[in-house]
């Protein structure tokens, strides 16, 4: 009889520790996926695909698809519930999947387009050079990059996007470029005689 209650309470307690390592384990999950992302980038395009919502999404120079299932977690940090294209998203993906969204945090995001410039003054920091799409004024953005291997096949005058987390500012030219993409489609029309003077008149010299 002693054996047998013994057996029944060795039962119970690995009943008992089972459980409570699975409630230590989902707890662990449960408190890192909270902040945890794996990915982050800028939507460039939004579509619909088998009756699912696609991001497109862009890091650096390389595009990825990304699919919101209705079972994602979504949890939102800017004011409206809706994802539109320009937004810089944070991604937590499934553990078997790199395409589909378990959670998704969505913050403003900023673009800038412009010709690529290098000066001989700073010959190894790509700027760009911008036109004000409101007053039309000119101005230059000096492009801080995570990998400098985006712009090496680039040549001055070529046409660009980056995307950055905060806007350009009169007292903000400089600015962590995100993601990039080429514009010219194998087009460069180089600089224009204005644009080359108003260069020279901030201080610098165009490196040929």
């Amino acid at each position: 009889m002693m054996c047998g209650m013994k057996a029944i309470k060795r039962i119970f307690l690995v009943i008992g520790s089972f459980f409570l390592l699975l409630l230590v384990t989902w707890g662990i999950l449960e408190t890192a996926g909270s902040d945890y992302y794996n990915y982050k980038g800028y939507v460039v395009d939004i579509v619909e695909e088998n009756g699912d919502t696609v991001l497109i999404t862009l890091a650096g120079d390389t595009e990825s698809r990304f699919t919101l299932k209705w079972y994602s977690r979504k949890t939102y940090k800017k004011d409206s519930h809706e994802i539109a294209i320009g937004d810089c998203v944070r991604l937590s993906t499934t553990r078997y999947s790199a395409t589909n969204i378990k959670k998704i945090s969505v913050d403003y995001g900023y673009s800038t387009e412009g010709k690529l410039v290098y000066f001989e003054e700073l010959p190894e920091r790509p700027f760009l050079l911008a036109t004000d799409s409101t007053t039309k004024a000119k101005y230059l953005v000096s492009i801080i990059s995570g990998d400098d291997s985006w712009f090496e096949s680039l040549e001055t005058g070529e046409l660009l996007r980056i995307w950055h987390a905060y806007p350009i500012t009169a007292q903000l030219i400089t600015v962590q470029s995100d993601a990039q993409a080429h514009l010219s489609n194998g087009e460069n029309n180089g600089l224009t005689d204005a644009e080359i003077a108003f260069i020279e008149l901030k201080g610098y010299t165009v490196k040929e």
